[in-house]
């Protein structure tokens, strides 16, 4: 009898025991995950307790519509709602497209294309084949992040025009995307009489940003294989002088890890690196010097300027083995145009990130001007004494329309 009730002891006991050891890890897992939530939830409704890095684009969190830009404008508040509703969805070769979309402001088709108000002069039953049709490419400036359906740099375009304008931008698109996208879509014609066209290219933003920083994992380093020069006064230079740093690792999730014990670890691992890449730490694995490249790095910047020119190339070559005409327009970026910036909110990353495009663009606009291309720089479209920007790459209202109308004045101009 007293062993029995010793063994009923020490079942107890291991028991209770184990109870209290899958609590703890219970707790351990869903701790993290509960306060990564509520501090999301938080920050949310009260952005004053974001301790993280400030984002150096306006995103779907940010309150915009309180900017200047939007003083009076009665979409600005539906918009950056409907900017939350945006997604992007995978897509082969491209890797991500425009996922559909209806809304007040924004409107997406299923393939992808944000809807381009077409003026009221164009005659819904006239043949396309007697039209100029416009097909426009780039990231969310030309999507039109921060400016509603009528507003993007194709609507008004088409306006100003009077043709169709095809939006194919695309978030975080660079010239090389544009590139596969343009084929395409010219892959998916139907072989009959198809109108005229324009393909406009509206790159330089996304493409510094990307290919200047210190490479992820996963990044595709273009040229890796090459050992050709950029020009010819250029020494032969090895890929390996370019992408010698170390990748930057992104908080990803090895397929060996999510297969091993340490997977129950991640939440929490997680909530830790997140700590120590807020602004609450001051020294952490992501240094601000490290985070960009082409500044201190001379044959980066020249390989990130020739990359977009020969993209520009690729584009131009398709287009006009179409019949069609190519242009290639260089964006406009906050700090590179004398207009009113001091209302814009900075980021930790920013001054790091100006010096690139300071350094980059010149070359780009030297690589271009060289090249059998018909380009325009727009850095100075927006010199003038107004709010434009609504932070480092995207314009409000105001600066779509300025933008739409240099445009205009340049394709109204024939080529050579």
């Amino acid at each position: 009898m007293t062993s029995i009730c010793r063994a009923k002891h020490f079942v107890k006991i291991i028991s209770i025991n184990v109870g209290l050891a899958l609590f703890s890890i219970g707790l351990f897992v869903s701790a993290p995950i509960v306060l990564s939530q509520s501090y999301e939830f938080l920050t949310r409704i009260a952005p004053v307790f974001d301790v993280g890095i400030t984002p150096v684009v306006m995103d779907q969190l940010s309150s915009g519509q309180k900017l200047p830009n939007y003083q009076g404008v009665h979409w600005a508040d539906q918009h950056f709602e409907d900017l939350g509703n945006t997604k992007l969805v995978n897509v082969a070769y491209l890797g991500w497209k425009n996922g559909a979309l209806e809304s007040p402001t924004i409107n997406i088709t299923d393939s992808g294309l944000r809807q381009t108000v077409l003026p009221n002069t164009l005659d819904d039953e006239i043949s396309l084949s007697t039209e100029t049709e416009y097909w426009m490419f780039g990231g969310s400036t030309v999507f039109g992040w921060g400016v509603n359906d009528a507003n993007t740099i194709p609507s008004i375009l088409a306006s100003v025009v009077s043709n169709p304008v095809v939006n194919f931008g695309t978030p975080s698109y660079r010239a090389f995307q544009g590139v596969i996208r343009l084929i395409g879509e010219y892959g998916s014609l139907a072989i009959s009489p198809s109108p005229t066209r324009a393909i406009i290219f509206l790159d330089g933003g996304n493409d510094v940003l990307v290919m200047c920083r210190k490479r992820g994992i996963g990044d595709l380093q273009r040229g890796i294989g090459a050992e050709g020069r950029i020009d010819s006064d250029q020494e032969d230079m090895a890929p390996g002088e370019v992408f010698s740093e170390q990748p930057h690792e992104l908080p990803v999730i090895d397929k060996s890890v999510a297969l091993s014990p340490r997977w129950v670890l991640q939440p929490a691992l997680s909530l830790i690196e997140r700590f120590k890449d807020s602004g609450v730490v001051n020294s952490f694995e992501n240094d601000l010097d490290e985070m960009y490249l082409c500044d201190n790095n001379h044959d980066r910047a020249r390989f990130v300027a020739a990359q977009l020119v020969s993209d520009w190339l690729s584009a131009k070559a398709i287009a006009e083995n179409h019949g069609d005409r190519f242009v290639a327009f260089l964006q406009p970026i906050a700090s590179l145009s004398r207009t009113r910036i001091e209302y814009l909110p900075k980021s930790n990353h920013e001054d790091e990130l100006v010096e690139q495009y300071s350094v980059v663009y010149p070359l780009i606009r030297q690589f271009a001007r060289e090249a059998d291309l018909e380009f325009h720089d727009l850095s100075g479209s927006l010199n003038r004494d107004e709010h434009l920007y609504i932070d480092l790459f995207h314009l409000s209202h105001q600066g779509t329309r300025a933008v739409a109308q240099e445009i205009a004045m340049t394709l109204s101009t024939a080529p050579g």
